[in-house]
């Protein structure tokens, strides 16, 4: 009902950034989990089967996960500590394997474990929050 609208040279559009969401606080839907599996037991002097990384959501980048080891009843010199493994850019997991030392000893089962090393984690993998899961985070190996 107006004889004359006219756009405004000067107020004519509006910009907007949008600001990348920090890490939440607490996981949401879009948090990423990685998870580990694998073999309960190692012959000695033999190297194991496969352990499994698995994270819940691809990512966009290569994602370095890095792990941390205690011991039982064995120690460091009993197996070769693998460090780290990548999980490749648009893929879910990567496998490795941990070799033992034959130390020619007769002692009993020396047990050690592998655990996802949560450091090595957080905005990685070009994915805002990416943690260990909270219930296949380590594996006990004899």
């Amino acid at each position: 009902g107006l004889e004359d609208v006219r756009v405004s040279t000067v107020n004519n559009s509006v910009e907007t950034t949008i600001t990348d969401e920090i890490a939440p606080e607490n996981p949401d839907s879009q948090t990423a989990f990685v998870s580990i599996e694998g073999p309960a037991n190692v012959t000695e002097g033999s190297a194991t089967t496969d352990y499994t990384v698995t994270i819940s959501q691809a990512p966009t980048t290569d994602l370095t996960v890095a792990f941390k080891y205690t011991y039982t009843t064995a120690e460091g010199a009993d197996i070769t500590e693998t460090a780290s493994v990548i999980i490749k850019a648009g893929t879910t997991s990567a496998t490795f394997t941990i070799a033992s030392i034959d130390d020619n000893l007769a002692e009993g089962a020396e047990k050690f474990t592998v655990s996802i090393d949560p450091l090595s984690l957080g905005k990685v993998g070009g994915l805002e929050d990416v943690r260990v899961s909270t219930v296949n985070n380590s594996v006990e190996t004899t």
